[in-house]
């Protein structure tokens, strides 16, 4: 077993196969909003990894290295598949010519952004941002073994919902999702937020969230097109409040998900977002969208 650790490979071909024909885990409803009922795409990159995970070792607890165990097991990144899904959906629906950029916060070991350099090449700009150091490093890697420098910046930082001076030498290791967005050349298209296993209330996704509401209101024009929260401890009703509340230029989608397990669709949830979705157009900018994931 501790040879198996010793040998184990710290790269993977990671292979992504997007077929939402065949895919379970959302509904039709959304590839449908999107116009990717019929798309299938093959995108495959080299990814580095952190070591074997070691049970009960802070080092890989932390780091989250099962993880790269799974990756190596599957030759699959853990990239979501909301992430992809909406990618896919902006790529088809900009002008050919036209960049999307795209910001990951909590990257891991960077697997989003690099399917997406992957994906679409120099046409795409994406933004790792993941604090632990071992896993930017991984990523910065990632980066060079893939030639993705035009295309991957990574940011080995952070990310907290309390106010952040964005030009303190305290920048270098914390920041907040205002100093992140207002930092970027051209506003995000899609916005990545996950954050799991972080114990710190300050630090959990809708914290995070809660800390860019001044910039997301004042700072409308720079706003994310879309932002994908991935989270399980806040319901989805608190962030639609949130939206409410500030009077942010956003939706909160009524996607539903119907767990294989139990066969449940939660519908009282989409039934809550149906109230609410008509004061959200209220606000004085474009509406844009949160989708939010347990």
């Amino acid at each position: 077993h501790g040879l198996d650790r010793l040998v184990a490979s710290r790269e993977v071909l990671a292979q992504v196969d997007f077929e939402p024909n065949k895919e379970t885990r959302i509904p039709p409803a959304l590839f449908k909003m999107l116009g990717l009922l019929q798309a299938r795409t093959f995108t495959e990159f080299r990814m580095s990894l952190t070591p074997p995970h070691i049970r009960g070792q802070r080092l890989a607890e932390g780091g989250f290295w099962m993880l790269s165990d799974r990756a190596r097991a599957r030759s699959k990144p853990h990239c979501n598949i909301m992430f992809l899904a909406l990618a896919e959906g902006f790529a088809r629906h900009a002008a050919a010519v036209s960049n999307m950029n795209f910001v990951d916060v909590g990257a891991h070991l960077g697997d989003c952004c690099l399917w997406a350099a992957a994906r679409w090449g120099k046409r795409v700009k994406c933004l790792a941002v993941e604090g632990n150091t071992l896993n930017a490093e991984a990523i910065r890697k990632s980066v060079q073994h893939g030639a993705f420098g035009g295309s991957v910046d990574v940011q080995n930082v952070m990310v907290q919902g309390s106010a952040v001076d964005c030009l303190t030498a305290d920048a270098s290791t914390h920041t907040s999702l205002a100093c992140i967005l207002a930092g970027l050349p051209a506003p995000a298209d899609l916005v990545n937020l996950f954050l799991a296993g972080l114990s710190s209330r300050e630090l959990e996704e809708f914290a995070v969230l809660e800390g860019a509401v001044a910039f997301l209101k004042d700072q409308c024009g720079r706003a994310p097109r879309a932002i994908l929260m991935r989270t399980s401890r806040v319901d989805i009703e608190a962030v639609a409040a949130l939206v409410i509340e500030h009077r942010l230029p956003y939706k909160v989608p009524q996607i539903c998900r119907l767990y294989a397990s139990a066969h449940v669709l939660h519908v009282h949830r989409c039934q809550f977002l149906e109230s609410v979705l008509s004061v959200c157009e209220i606000a004085p900018c474009r509406v844009l969208r949160i989708f939010v994931l347990p």
